[in-house]
């Protein structure tokens, strides 16, 4: 996290000035309430999943993944939402009127940046499903995805094409493909267990 923060604010200093880094700043505080529910949510099935799954009660597996995944997806769409409608207000608890041309950059980039509550719920919590069945490795694979890995790519490539939106637009970039990733390899665990339960890792 220390690593990205430090990339975007280079990357907006560069972009979009110390307005920009602002404007970074005050929205981090927002999204970051959103994934903190999201990590709550995913943490807390860890117990439940990694029980069912040692008494191989797959189908108990299923159901709690299918929970928390919808539940998840509603909790991200509401953060899309608020975003987009009470961003301005939500920002100017930070910031007075003398900030406005940052409060208008953060709700401007806070509403390309909110597309990530579309997928940054099924993310976390595949990896906490990977660490409730005990398979560190894939669950590393996907935070190191989403955290570092698509986001250095995404924000050495998109503001070159994009300008400042692209600066923005990253975090949701390095979601979606992140989640190609997690989808690929649900899939694959489901599959495994479903025609052999004793070998599911």
């Amino acid at each position: 996290m220390g690593v990205t923060i430090i990339l975007f604010n280079l990357t907006f200093l560069k972009y979009a000035g110390k307005e920009g880094v602002a404007a970074f700043a005050v929205t981090n505080y927002i999204i970051f309430i959103g994934t903190s529910i999201l990590l709550g949510v995913s943490d807390g099935a860890i117990p439940v999943i990694s029980f069912n799954y040692g008494a191989n009660l797959w189908q108990r597996v299923r159901q709690a993944l299918k929970v928390v995944v919808r539940s998840n997806f509603i909790i991200g769409v509401v953060f899309l939402i608020l975003l987009w409608s009470f961003g301005e207000y939500a920002f100017s608890i930070f910031l007075d009127n003398s900030s406005q041309q940052v409060i208008d950059m953060a709700v401007h980039g806070s509403r390309i940046m909110g597309f990530a509550f579309l997928l940054n719920g099924f993310n976390i919590f595949s990896a906490s499903f990977f660490t409730a069945l005990d398979n560190a490795k894939w669950s590393l694979v996907i935070s190191s995805c989403r955290g570092l890995v698509f986001i250095v790519i995404g924000i050495t490539i998109l503001p070159l094409i994009f300008g400042t939106n692209g600066v923005w637009m990253t975090v949701a970039v390095a979601e979606l493909f992140t989640a190609i990733i997690s989808f690929y390899l649900l899939r694959k665990v489901i599959r495994k267990w479903e025609n052999n339960p004793f070998k599911a890792n």
